[in-house]
């Protein structure tokens, strides 16, 4: 496939409904190719920075940030999972011209998969890497282990692409968003 010239990534803001989301990629989403659109984990943005910048070379591309998490101000999502899901559901329904293809990453891949469900005529296909919460982590002291060995393996580097967002997002907004992901069963919305 040929590798398109790609400029600067794009930050823009969109409405959906009362929240206002910020997207990061490509300034447009109505090119020939199917727009892939990036919901990363809670708070978490700055790990997919560079994604939509290599993504964008092969066609239409936005990392959305939601209100809260380091996104524009104005009303802020509350940070349970329905109401995230809402607000990319609506995002779905409004900004992109067509369907795209929907990633989720991390808790966030709850997120994608609801609000695909919500909207699926929207959604072309749903790619969800790195999702949380199989059913043997959804205790407190599992999931923390989890958590331990993992970041314990993680690259030191991500520490400063992760800090910004949470610290923007305050201290209750991320473990909240990760304790109602926790009580969801993504395989009840994976049946519809």
């Amino acid at each position: 496939m040929p590798q398109r010239r790609v400029s600067p990534p794009h930050v823009g803001h969109d409405r959906a409904g009362r929240a206002m989301v910020r997207g990061l990629g490509t300034p447009r989403l109505d090119e020939p190719n199917t727009p892939v659109v990036l919901v990363p984990g809670p708070g978490a943005p700055g790990c997919l920075l560079r994604t939509p910048e290599r993504l964008a070379q092969s066609g239409p591309v936005r990392l959305l940030g939601v209100p809260g998490f380091g996104a524009p101000s104005g009303p802020a999502c509350p940070e349970t999972l329905g109401p995230l899901a809402d607000t990319v559901a609506r995002w779905l329904a409004t900004v992109p011209p067509g369907p795209v293809v929907l990633t989720g990453h991390s808790t966030d891949a709850q997120v994608a998969l609801h609000a695909a469900v919500r909207v699926p005529g929207r959604v072309r296909a749903l790619v969800l890497p790195a999702p949380t919460f199989p059913p043997h982590l959804r205790r407190l002291r599992p999931l923390l282990g989890a958590f331990t060995r993992t970041a314990a393996r993680d690259d030191p580097g991500v520490v400063p692409a992760l800090s910004p967002s949470y610290l923007k997002a305050g201290p209750r907004r991320p473990p909240n968003c990760i304790r109602s992901a926790g009580r969801t069963a993504p395989r009840r919305s994976c049946r519809r």
